[in-house]
């Protein structure tokens, strides 16, 4: 599987490479998935994954849940998936 993802730099601390076993046991109070099969089924038979650490996080007193005040709401996303032609031809120009 190939992801391509996109991140400013400047809120990355680490990016942590490891085991899904030793991600779960490690961050899963801070990986934003409240259970443990759907963590895992994210990864499906990969050996190894990755953790980004975001520094300078700030937690809001009052949050907002977009789901209650955008209807239909779909959270963005930083990644996607990308075919593998699509990335040797990227990789390899």
């Amino acid at each position: 599987m190939n992801v391509l993802l996109s991140i400013k730099p400047k809120y990355v601390e680490e990016i942590l490479k490891a085991h899904p076993e030793m991600l779960w046991a490690q961050f899963k109070e801070f990986s934003g998935i409240n259970n443990e099969k759907e963590f895992f089924t994210c990864f499906g038979a990969n050996k190894k994954g990755f953790a980004i650490e975001i520094g300078d996080l700030e937690i809001f007193e009052n949050p907002a849940d977009p789901r209650i005040l955008i209807p239909g709401f779909v959270p963005p996303q930083s990644f996607c998936y990308i075919d593998d032609n699509i990335f040797r031809g990227a990789v390899h120009g």
